[in-house]
């Protein structure tokens, strides 16, 4: 073998090592006590709508919930493995998770230091980490979006067909995962066009100039089109077909138009492919694009957004303009892959206050993920101002160039841990969107689980107008438009997981009927609601908890019988 073959390959073999070494952590990161979060006021109403799909087989695309992969992937999840805290988080952990692999991809445009750095930034940054470890939607899709990009960059370093297949598989995965996918394919056309500006700046005082350059380019495209023609027809087929397989609506035992009756009524395909391609497109334009949920205030989503950014991923904010810079200005011609993270980076931090409708945390990971490409190349930097300071004896560069990256990786690690380990629910977690219950509350939710796997009869009784639904049918599908429901979540996904049996009054004879008649074991109230009650229930153990969507306190009462949490 070539010597200089076979340092390179070894060169290589370490750093995908180090590179799988880094994936296996940042699973051990996401998955240890996965299930110890008291679900999310998001997350309950989702993983609800996950059980009742299952227990009905009915299911059709809400844009207010995003797209269809969580509901499409859990709905089997929850099948094998059963719903709980853990399995409803497992697929967004282990997308998250593996995240760190996809760095491979940019192997041609990145050094192995540089390969190294982006997939520690993408294992430990903070924002990652935890929205990880909930079941949303962001970090799958900004996961996918990167695999996207990345299986272009091979596509085009090598001209092989089957990078085209993957990226169109994971661009439509991403369509599956979030609306928000829509924002990426804008911002990464800006970031090209971004791109070729410099190509044309490069070549201002050069021959042929840049007109003839633009004509040269679009020529050359439009022959590349051409030439590719029908792999990109097959992978436009391909895209479209993955997208009808998540948003076709599915119907159970009501029949009619769902693709879960395409083979035994062949005729209604046409019909399903319409509501699942245009009638969803024309939902989804509705909702976010013509609808009232962007409707807000830029500059208070804007101010929360950076401050969540730099607060949690501060180090990677300034190693990123530091690669960016350097790579720029600094002696060899700049890197298309470093400019187009950075501009990307840069101009979703701008566009993501307008998109989104909650100023919230778990969208900032949309900025995190491509600003960690050129943060990657200004961490490889300051290694290698520690390398050759070593090198040269100088003591003092050395030093600073250790400390530097000593207080880069540990301030990292350390907010990682402390806001998704150690404190995931502390009120000075400036990563935590608060609509969920205290930490406190498992035991109490166990509870219930015993009331609710023992009790013959009624197993929950809510009482008050705050919890009021006059027909717990209603809630037989989502949404629901009558009554309070939503002020229950998260509380109804652990009462449908256990298979609890559920119902409401707002009248106080009518609690004493269903008390005498049914002895429920569990009662929920609203704190203020609660006093009328309380003498009816001298057997009951009473804990109070906190439902912060809506900062509202509420009161269970649980039969002694039955208080003893699992052990």
């Amino acid at each position: 073998m070539n010597s200089r073959f076979g340092t390179f390959l070894s060169k290589t073999d370490n750093t995908l090592f180090t590179i799988v070494c880094i994936t296996i952590v940042s699973l051990i990161f996401r998955i240890v006590n996965l299930g110890s979060r008291v679900a999310h006021w998001d997350e309950g109403r989702v993983g609800y709508d996950i059980l009742r799909y299952i227990d009905t087989g009915i299911w059709q695309y809400r844009p207010i919930v995003h797209g269809p992969f969580l509901p499409q992937i859990n709905h089997y999840i929850f099948e094998f493995a059963g719903a709980t805290d853990f399995t409803s988080r497992i697929a967004v952990a282990i997308i998250g998770g593996l995240l760190p692999l996809a760095v491979w991809l940019y192997r041609d445009h990145l050094n192995n230091r540089e390969l190294i750095a982006l997939s520690l930034f993408l294992a430990l940054d903070p924002l990652l980490l935890y929205y990880s470890r909930f079941m949303r939607n962001d970090v799958i899709v900004a996961a996918f979006i990167f695999l996207f990009v990345g299986y272009c960059l091979r596509f085009l370093s090598t001209s092989k067909p089957r990078y085209l297949y993957y990226a169109s598989a994971f661009l439509a995965l991403a369509f599956t995962a979030k609306e928000n996918a829509l924002v990426y394919v804008a911002i990464l056309a800006i970031c090209l066009l971004l791109i070729f500006d410099h190509k044309l700046f490069l070549l201002r005082d050069k021959k042929p100039g840049w007109a003839t350059t633009v004509s040269q380019t679009i020529s050359d495209l439009s022959g590349s089109i051409w030439y590719w023609r029908k792999h990109l027809f097959l992978v436009t087929i391909e895209f479209l077909f993955i997208l009808f397989l998540f948003y076709s609506p599915r119907t159970g035992s009501l029949g009619g138009i769902g693709i879960d009756h395409i083979f035994s009524h062949p005729s209604i395909l046409p019909s399903v492919i319409s509501v699942a391609l245009i009638d969803s497109a024309a939902k989804l334009v509705g909702e976010w694009i013509l609808g009232p949920s962007t409707d807000h205030a830029y500059l208070p989503f804007l101010k929360h957004y950076v401050l969540s950014l730099l607060n949690a991923s501060g180090a990677l904010v300034l190693l990123s303009f530091i690669g960016f810079i350097s790579d720029r200005y600094g002696g060899k011609l700049p890197r298309n892959v470093v400019a187009l993270g950075f501009y990307w980076g840069i101009l979703s931090l701008f566009i993501y206050p307008l998109s989104i409708d909650i100023s919230s945390s778990w969208a900032v990971v949309h900025t995190v993920v491509p600003l960690a490409i050129p943060a990657a190349v200004g961490a490889a930097i300051i290694y290698d101002w520690a390398s050759e300071s070593f090198s040269s004896n100088d003591k003092i560069g050395a030093s600073l160039a250790v400390i530097l990256l000593l207080l880069i990786s540990v301030g990292t690690i350390g907010i990682s841990i402390s806001t998704s380990h150690l404190d995931p629910y502390d009120e000075s977690n400036f990563i935590v969107q608060y609509a969920q219950p205290d930490a406190n509350m498992h035991e109490t939710l166990q509870s219930i689980q015993i009331a609710s796997i023992s009790h013959p009869n009624l197993d929950v009784l809510y009482y008050g107008d705050y919890f009021l639904v006059e027909h717990e049918e209603d809630a037989y599908t989502l949404p629901i438009r009558d009554g309070e429901w939503y002020n229950r979540l998260p509380i109804s996904w652990y009462l449908e997981s256990y298979g609890s049996t559920v119902n409401s009054t707002a009248d106080l004879l009518s609690f004493e009927t269903i008390l005498n008649d049914q002895n429920p074991p569990v009662i929920i109230a609203r704190s203020n609601e609660v006093e009328e009650i309380r003498p009816l229930l001298p057997n009951y153990v009473q804990v109070e908890h906190e439902l912060r969507q809506f900062n509202v306190d509420i009161v269970f009462f649980i039969h002694e019988d039955y208080s003893t949490p699992l052990s």
